[in-house]
């Protein structure tokens, strides 16, 4: 069997606000990141992201972190996207202890940050975006922004 391939669908530059710690919880760490807005593009659409939402960021015992970002995109055609985008952020044994020590963004050597966004669209032209399957690629360019790069798995 042929894996599957990958098509690029869309990039998102999302602008994150400082961490709302929650603190220790049963399942780790806890710390929430405010979605403050930002921009996307695909090939048929683009737009903002509004600002509202988060990313309910945990770090598990294990040192390895579990995005679960919720928030919503408007496209130029006033079409709105709730974006639901879980994944999953592993450093290197140094990326973990420079994070630890404060420094943030780590250089991309240092982390892997794979993502699974799902798409929640009303019925008509970008329906299609609720039915398809993406991985992304997140990176962090700054201290306050989000890079994701999606793409489309092919049917």
């Amino acid at each position: 069997m042929q894996a599957p391939p990958l098509t690029w669908a869309m990039n998102l530059r999302v602008r994150i606000g400082p961490e709302q710690p929650l603190g220790v919880c049963a399942e780790g760490q806890r710390g929430n990141y405010p979605i403050l807005g930002g921009e996307f593009f695909a090939e048929e659409l683009q737009g903002r992201v509004l600002p509202g939402g988060a990313d309910l960021y945990l770090e598990r015992g294990d040192g390895v972190g579990v995005l679960s970002a919720r928030y919503t995109l408007q496209a130029d055609d006033g079409t709105l996207l709730n974006v639901l985008n879980d994944g999953y952020l592993v450093m290197t044994a140094a990326g973990r202890a420079a994070a630890m020590a404060g420094t943030w963004p780590l250089p991309e050597l240092e982390y892997q940050c794979r993502c699974s966004p799902r798409f929640q669209v009303g019925l008509g032209e970008h329906a299609d975006w609720g039915t398809r399957v993406f991985i992304g690629t997140v990176t962090y360019p700054c201290v306050d922004e989000v890079h994701i790069d999606v793409f489309h798995i092919a049917p």
